[in-house]
């Protein structure tokens, strides 16, 4: 009876091993799901930080673009200031007949006259 007994036993135990052998290949499976979702995510995060640090660089890029715009137009604004100051000092026609006319010197209208009269040259 003992021996019967302790044959139950021995089954019963090949039997929880077997039990167990099986939910460890099942664990396998799943942990080689996660590993390999995990690695899908490392790669996605991966491409989002490079995407990041490309607009970064162009952010960048842009501010400094935008400074040297800003500089010029300074710069520009500058030299218009000095152009129009050395430009006060010429006189372009008669003050009377500018003022009896409204205006100055209609330069459109003089080059167009201009161009009528000089033929073209080939």
């Amino acid at each position: 009876m003992q021996v019967q007994t302790g044959v139950g036993l021995v089954n019963k135990s090949g039997e929880s091993l077997s039990n167990i052998t099986s939910r460890i290949t099942e664990l396998e499976a799943i942990i080689s799901g996660i590993a390999s979702a995990t690695g899908e995510q490392s790669s996605g995060l991966s491409e989002v930080s490079s995407a990041i640090g490309s607009v970064d660089t162009i952010t960048q890029q842009n501010a400094i673009m935008v400074d040297k715009t800003s500089d010029q137009i300074i710069d520009l604004s500058n030299e218009v200031e000095k152009l129009t100051e050395a430009l006060r000092g010429f006189k372009t026609s008669d003050p009377a007949f500018d003022a009896a006319r409204g205006s100055g010197p209609d330069r459109r209208q003089n080059s167009t006259a201009d161009r009528s009269r000089k033929p073209y040259a080939a």
